[in-house]
């Protein structure tokens, strides 16, 4: 069984513990330093939660958050995002940088090295990085639209999250796998389902301090605008406006576009 302490709470109980004297001197002193070795080991190995949180949005010309442009071949086309299409994150990896452990006389192998979390019904542990995998695509039909400092998004959490230890999370890696349906300038509705998974590694500007006691939230951005941007050769949407959309232009396009960033992170 866990328990979850706060670490206020670790450092009122070792102050109390310190106060107290009960018994001989020697017994005393044994049993004093045996529960803090164990509030130390506690410190060290706890883990609690990490949750992304993700804001999805458009280029944000209107507050349309379904209808947007996109410039293709020299030529602006009117995107008609269709609410039935699906945004598949498959999985998401968080890559911790834990800080030497609390006390110890040496730097004992990292907890998330080749092993696996206590908690195993919810993802598994590889050099460090934690792994989520339970998920459910994102359908756009189910998402209530909101707006921030930043603009209209449509915000979804991950319900869940992560057990994660102690430690510094510094960046992450994503795999989408999109299914689009989309309506150019007004003419037939043109259906995209990817052929593969994409994954995106992002670091993480505003690291996320995680006490390993207490939830943490990483905000994540999703400018679903951008799947849809040339790259190089690659076409898709000037492509696609001809009624057959071709898939591999989409792939490229949707590799390189970067469409995914730390959300309403202000480096200082």
């Amino acid at each position: 069984m866990k328990f979850s302490f706060s670490l206020p709470m670790l450092i009122f109980f070792l102050i109390t513990l310190f106060r107290c004297s009960k018994g001989s001197v020697g017994n005393s002193l044994n049993e004093k330093i045996f529960v803090l070795q164990r509030l130390i080991t506690l410190i060290n190995t706890n883990s609690s939660n990490v949750k992304p949180i993700l804001y999805l949005y458009d280029d944000r010309g209107d507050s349309n958050l379904n209808q947007f442009q996109i410039t293709s071949n020299s030529t602006t086309y009117t995107i008609n995002l269709l609410t039935t299409s699906q945004l598949n994150l498959e999985s998401f990896s968080l890559y911790l940088s834990k800080p030497s452990d609390l006390l110890a006389r040496d730097n004992p192998k990292h907890l998330g090295e080749n092993t696996v979390p206590e908690v195993t019904n919810t993802g598994s542990v590889t050099e460090r990085f934690y792994t989520y995998s339970s998920l459910t695509p994102l359908s756009f039909s189910g998402l209530s639209a909101s707006e921030d400092l930043l603009g209209a998004n449509y915000k979804q959490e991950i319900t869940g999250g992560l057990p994660i230890p102690r430690g510094t999370i510094t960046k992450g890696i994503f795999t989408f796998k999109p299914i689009v349906l989309l309506n150019i300038n007004q003419g037939s509705t043109i259906s995209i389902n990817y052929p593969s998974s994409v994954s995106f590694s992002i670091p993480f500007n505003c690291p996320i301090n995680h006490s390993g006691f207490s939830e943490s939230v990483i905000s994540i951005g999703i400018k679903y605008s951008d799947i849809f941007k040339d790259s190089g050769t690659a076409t898709p949407i000037s492509n696609a406006s001809g009624g057959t959309p071709n898939l591999s232009f989409f792939s490229t396009a949707l590799e390189k576009s970067g469409f995914i960033t730390q959300y309403n992170c202000i480096k200082r």
